[in-house]
């Protein structure tokens, strides 16, 4: 049930102000809109604007105080000129509001900081700053050099503790899930030495020490260091949310502050000004460092949903808005699209640069609005970026009016290639044959292989593109002809898909990827060929022999297994020889002076020759091959050394476990392959390679290993899993979190939570984790533990 609330506001002010009590006006209308379906109003009074005061014996102003004395809101503005009338009164009676420890009745004293001449009447300008002087330390001081200046600072402050104080009005029922009504005394932790900090030492602030003195404890102001860590923490934490409160801090809990109360949760309960700011501090956490959901796990959807539309999207705080963003995302409807359109003009890079990461997973019809405001973004990668989610959209929804924008694209390496897909595919042959002039490349290629697949061309039209500049339109229309039964010698394809050598170095640097290379067309070419032809097609010092000899052995296994193994185990010498003396007799050159002129690339083919016939023993071989591949596993090659490990899982026994295993321990680089294969062959964990892998402490080998334990149901023993919380890499602890999530019970991890938290040392983010799949209101902590489960996914996938 809405409330029916008033928030009062009071304006005190010197002569020559009449524009910025407009504007303050005009925010309380915009502040209004926002919160009407909150039935919160937000009134303001001032001299000119009070109901008819009949004149009193005591004068006029004595009935124009208690409108302050009743406020929620006091502003001052002092102006240029101070003037003679009541407004040092009315805010030194505003002043004694704050002293009365009000906490919902703020002070702000706005004033226009321009230099101030001398002028007629005497005293003024000392006057003004005695007035400076004596309230600058005991109110928000708000300076402004500009009418503009003004505006932005009311903006900010105004609205932002009007969400403050409504937040308290309009949600009554959730205030109840964060809140209770006396904080608790607890025994002294001696695991916490952590003295007041700094910042909440108070700075000399008299009101807000009072106030945590009363609400605290009743002990002496000079005996601070006689109590409590308990107080101590409470005098910290509430003292931090007053002056949150009441904008005389704009900083939000850092993590060893949130962590120490975090250590109290069971004991401390919380105020209203408590719970506020720790909620916008995990809200803003944006490291995975903050604890705090054990205070919130009632929050409906609905009040999550709430508090990040109508008042952490309009915090101060960048990450605090980040955070609201985040959080409806979670949650997300098209009507959130308003609140990134407000954000997407916002001053900081960081918010606008998440408004259009938001944007990206959900465009629809109507985003184009936000498009626009980000394609005029002054950070060039936000411009560029919204431009292609542009065309994206455009793609989409109206189709016929991307074509003429692409046209105009230069270089597009990041649109969205799969969406470009759907534009083709509703493109008629001619509007695509049009397209082969735009000028990004890679887009041209994407046209042409889609009027290849709709066999758009004859075969004229397709010799003319064998003559193309771009190398992969030649290759694709090599693809194609063949494909369609043309006939092409290996000599031909090398003549036809030559680069020139101007061009080698930066044809390398710039080439895109594709699902089509040279080799493919030369291995079309050479399965027509018989295997006496293949035979005598294999030449030394060809980087086609490779791949003949490997078309061969697939072929003919069963026959020649023997001479593969061998050659193999003798490194290809004898083949290497044989070879030789038949290129030596072709070119009519001594085999020496052949072999001496080339000896640099011997090392490179014989690999080459090794690599093909370890792929023919992964597809035919059996466990004889282990042996012979065992030998290679210290090549230098990479291939050769994934080859020979795949080879091994595939056809290995148990034991073999502990070679791959020494493998991937050993290894320059971390081998997936490796440590997965050893993981799947120790089946039922004999050779305890699991345990081995976290002896190790290789961080990436133990994040396999802690994925491979859960999808394949190899338990990991208890003591293992309660180290790798304290493992001294962030990854793997939170890996180790999601384990456990898996494998133990809530009661198991609420207990394991209590317990990791007495240790004399710990780490933030097993704590932040812990708490959100425990704690978190249940909608978010389903989105928690899907987070936790896809970082496991990747792992193994």
């Amino acid at each position: 049930t809405l409330l029916k609330q008033e928030i009062k506001i009071f304006a005190a002010y010197t002569s020559g102000v009449e524009n910025e009590l407009s504007s303050i006006q005009k925010r309380i209308d915009v502040l209004n809109t926002t919160h009407s379906d909150d039935g919160v109003t937000i009134k303001l009074y001032n001299f000119d604007n009070l109901p008819y005061i009949a004149p009193s014996e005591d004068g006029l102003q004595k009935n124009i105080d208690p409108y302050i004395t009743d406020c929620d809101i006091f502003i001052g503005i002092l102006g240029v000129n101070p003037g003679s009338g009541n407004f040092e009164h009315e805010l030194e009676l505003g002043f004694q509001q704050t002293l009365a420890n009000r906490s919902s009745f703020i002070l702000f004293v706005f004033v226009n900081d321009v230099k101030v001449a001398n002028n007629n009447q005497e005293g003024e300008p000392s006057y003004r700053n005695t007035l400076i002087e004596k309230y600058k330390q005991n109110a928000k001081y708000v300076p402004y050099n500009s009418q503009e200046k003004f505006n932005e600072e009311i903006d900010k402050s105004l609205g932002y503790i009007v969400n403050n104080i409504c937040r308290k009005l309009a949600l009554p029922q959730d205030r109840e899930m964060m809140t209770k009504k006396e904080p608790e005394k607890a025994q002294d932790n001696k695991n916490i030495t952590k003295k007041i900090p700094k910042r909440t030492e108070l700075n000399g602030n008299s009101t807000i020490l009072s106030s945590v003195i009363k609400r605290v404890g009743k002990f002496s102001e000079n005996k601070l260091e006689s109590i409590s860590n308990f107080d101590r923490v409470r005098i910290s934490l509430y003292s931090s949310a007053l002056l949150y409160n009441k904008l005389l801090s704009s900083e939000i809990l850092d993590n060893h502050e949130l962590h120490i109360a975090y250590k109290f949760r069971d004991k401390m309960k919380l105020y209203f000004e408590e719970s506020w700011l720790i909620l916008e501090t995990i809200i803003s956490d944006d490291n995975d460092q903050k604890a705090g959901w054990y205070w919130f796990q009632k929050l409906t959807k609905k009040s999550l949903i709430d508090f990040a539309r109508k008042y952490f999207i309009n915090s101060n705080n960048d990450k605090i808005k980040i955070g609201a963003i985040i959080l409806l995302d979670n949650f997300w409807s098209n009507k959130y699209l308003s609140i990134l359109e407000k954000l997407a003009s916002d001053e900081s890079n960081s918010v606008r640069s998440k408004v259009l990461d938001i944007l990206k997973k959900h465009l629809d019809k109507n985003s184009f609005k936000i498009i626009s405001i980000l394609k005029k973004d002054k950070e060039s990668y936000i411009c560029k970026s919204a431009r292609e989610l542009e065309i994206r959209l455009l793609i989409r929804f109206n189709y016929r009016r991307v074509l003429s924008l692409i046209k105009q694209i230069s270089k597009a390496d990041n649109l969205y290639i799969s969406d470009f897909q759907v534009l083709l595919n509703k493109l008629s042959n001619q509007e695509l044959t049009d397209l082969l002039d735009i000028k990004d490349e890679s887009l041209v290629v994407s046209v042409y292989r889609e009027l290849l697949k709709r066999k758009a061309f004859g075969d004229t039209k397709l010799q003319e593109f064998l003559q193309n500049k771009c190398w992969e339109i030649r290759l694709y229309t090599l693809n194609a002809l063949i494909t369609q039964g043309k006939k092409y010698s290996p000599e031909k394809v090398e003549k036809i898909l030559q680069i020139d050598e101007k061009e080698n170095t930066y044809f390398r640097l710039t080439r895109r990827s594709t699902d089509l290379n040279k080799r493919d067309i030369l291995e079309k070419i050479y399965n027509k060929f018989s295997t006496e032809e293949l035979e005598k097609s294999i030449e030394w010092l060809s980087l086609d022999g490779p791949l003949i000899y490997e078309i061969i052995g697939l072929r003919t296994f069963q026959n020649n297994k023997k001479e593969i193994r061998s050659d193999l185990q003798e490194g290809f010498k004898s083949k290497k020889d044989i070879w030789s003396k038949q290129l030596a007799l072709k070119y009519k050159i001594p085999e020496a002076t052949l072999q001496e002129t080339y000896a640099k690339y011997e090392g490179f083919l014989i690999d080459q020759f090794k690599i093909a016939a370890l792929k023919v023993i992964l597809k035919y071989g059996n466990s004889k091959d282990v042996p012979i591949v065992k030998t290679l596993l210290n090549s230098d090659s990479y291939e050769i050394k994934k080859l020979c490990v795949k080879i091994i899982e595939t056809y290995g026994s148990q034991r073999d476990s502990l070679i791959l295993l020494d493998f991937a321990l050993t290894a320059s680089i971390n081998d997936d392959t490796a440590i997965m294969g050893s993981l799947l062959l120790d089946k039922n964990g004999k050779y305890k390679i699991i345990e081995k892998i976290f002896d190790s402490q290789k961080y990436a080998l133990m994040k396999k290993a802690i994925a491979f334990s859960l999808k394949f149901k190899r338990p990991i023993p208890p003591k293992i899993v309660s180290s790798l919380l304290f493992c001294d890499d962030d990854e793997v602890r939170v890996y180790a979190v999601a384990l456990i999530n898996k494998i133990q019970t809530i009661k198991e991890n609420q207990e394991l939570l209590k317990k990791y938290t007495t240790k004399e040392s710990y780490y933030y983010n097993v704590v932040c984790w812990l708490d959100r799949i425990l704690y978190a209101p249940s909608p978010l902590r389903k989105k928690f533990e899907e987070t936790l489960q896809t970082i496991l996914d990747k792992e193994i996938n």
